[in-house]
């Protein structure tokens, strides 16, 4: 009911700006002049991984993933394998050859 929503936002808006909701920043990364070089690595090693098994691109390693990837720069397959987002699977499957790609 729009009345309602009306005076929640009146109700908020009462509030002082110290006790207004805060948005959570996204995580600032330092600059690295060598993260485009990786990352640009990584998708054309997941493109050929995905013409070699036959996979959408997304299926091999989505774009937000690799990001991660290249941010993080892992040097094992344990490092790889404590990225957020990357299954079992993938690791087994497709680690090794993002890893040389970094």
């Amino acid at each position: 009911n729009g009345a309602a929503i009306l005076q929640a936002v009146e109700r908020g808006l009462e509030l002082p700006k110290d006790q207004w909701p805060r948005l959570e920043r996204p995580k600032r990364y330092d600059r690295d002049p060598d993260y485009e070089d990786r990352l640009k690595r990584l998708k054309k090693t997941r493109d050929r991984l995905m013409e070699q098994w036959d996979l959408r691109p997304g299926v091999v390693c989505a774009n937000q993933l690799l990001a991660e990837i290249a941010r993080t720069r892992p040097s094992s397959l344990a490092e790889l394998g404590a990225v957020e987002g990357l299954r079992q699977w993938q690791l087994r499957t497709f680690g090794k050859a993002l890893l040389e790609a970094l």
